[in-house]
């Protein structure tokens, strides 16, 4: 039985963080900025990235509602993910409104601990759960390697 309600205000959170930040640091702003700085090998166009993160907000949102379902007590799962979220959020502007690419990547690296305490901490709450969380994980490990590639190069 799907609880729609909870369903929807799972997705909306990371998907309003991911709006925020965007709004935060300026769409167009991000985009002319990201054309113009100089890349590593693989980095991908600029288009990728809202379809990417979307994606992922969602798996995230999906992730926060089976565990909500099965284990609304699992207060450390849900610090941890608050936490990412926080972390998720400040990396824009870290990113593309101040220039600090070295706190940015120091970000993403916190991140990604965060990511993968937070999958072990749910992995027997709910398998599922924590799979969903992969391609995040994966997508961070990239982010980290574009972004320390654009540092090294400016």
């Amino acid at each position: 039985m799907i609880r729609v309600k909870l369903l929807i205000r799972s997705l909306l959170l990371p998907l309003a963080v991911g709006l925020l930040g965007s709004l935060v640091t300026g769409m167009k702003e991000t985009r002319a900025l990201y054309a113009v700085l100089p890349k590593p090998p693989f980095a991908p166009p600029g288009i990728v990235f809202p379809i990417v993160w979307t994606a992922l907000y969602i798996l995230m949102g999906l992730s926060a509602y089976l565990v909500r379902v099965k284990a609304p007590q699992e207060t450390v799962y849900f610090r941890l993910y608050y936490f990412l979220l926080l972390l998720n959020f400040l990396w824009m502007p870290l990113f593309f409104k101040l220039c600090w690419f070295g706190w940015a990547l120091i970000d993403i690296g916190v991140m990604a601990a965060v990511l993968l305490v937070m999958m072990l901490a749910v992995r027997r709450v709910s398998l599922a759960a924590m799979l969903m969380q992969i391609p995040h994980l994966l997508w961070l490990l990239y982010a980290g390697y574009l972004n320390y590639g654009i540092m090294a190069l400016t």
